[in-house]
């Protein structure tokens, strides 16, 4: 009785967050790797078993850990099957959804009509060296890079006209691919500055396409 009663004063600690985990869990990335989602977790399985002390890389939080035994019961059940059937039909619906407003956005970008003021390419180069020249066309340039960057700034306005797309698929390459089409009508129109542009275009991976790189 006198064991009985120290046991009694002494009941066994609840699973501490930094104690070892129980045997046989899987924590949330193991359960979206079988097909989980955070809703099935929270419907089926609800209150995590035990928690794994925050590593490095995971956000700082701690993992909330499942009993494996559960895991399975819950997987047995027709009602998780079709959970999980509907999530992956909405996850394949999202992902061409994406896809095809990234391809819209991109036919867009494609569609944009560019036209180039008409003038000389002596004209075009004194411009360059002008030191009125737009705030927006570096001045510690040189003519060649100067001349490049003044014809970007004319067609400004068709990089203005992917705004309304700001934060959708695709928006990036986008960009991208109007600055390579305004780069290519230069080119073609100004063959001396054929070197500019190209060295232009090779410094557009570290741009997002927004502001013509400087």
């Amino acid at each position: 009785m006198f064991i009985a009663l120290e046991q009694a004063a002494h009941p066994t600690p609840p699973h501490q967050e930094g104690a070892n985990p129980p045997e046989e869990t899987l924590d949330i990335t193991q359960l979206r790797d079988r097909g989980w989602t955070r809703q099935m977790v929270t419907r089926f399985l609800g209150v995590a078993d035990a928690r794994r002390p925050a590593t490095p890389g995971a956000g700082g939080r701690p993992a909330e850990l499942y009993r494996i035994s559960r895991v399975r019961n819950a997987e047995r059940m027709v009602a998780f099957s079709e959970a999980r059937r509907t999530a992956v039909e909405r996850s394949a619906l999202a992902r061409r959804s994406q896809q095809d407003r990234r391809e819209s956005v991109l036919r867009f970008a494609t569609a944009i009509e560019l036209v180039l003021p008409d003038q000389s390419f002596d004209t075009v180069m004194r411009r360059a060296r002008d030191a009125h020249a737009p705030e927006n066309v570096g001045g510690d340039l040189d003519d060649g890079r100067r001349a490049v960057q003044l014809l970007l700034a004319s067609l400004e306005d068709s990089t203005n006209r992917l705004d309304v797309f700001q934060g959708q698929p695709g928006i990036r390459d986008a960009r991208c691919l109007l600055l390579d089409r305004k780069l290519s009508l230069i080119s073609s129109r100004y063959p001396a500055l054929s070197d500019w542009c190209e060295r232009v275009k090779s410094k557009q991976g570290r741009d997002d396409g927004k502001a013509e790189p400087q």
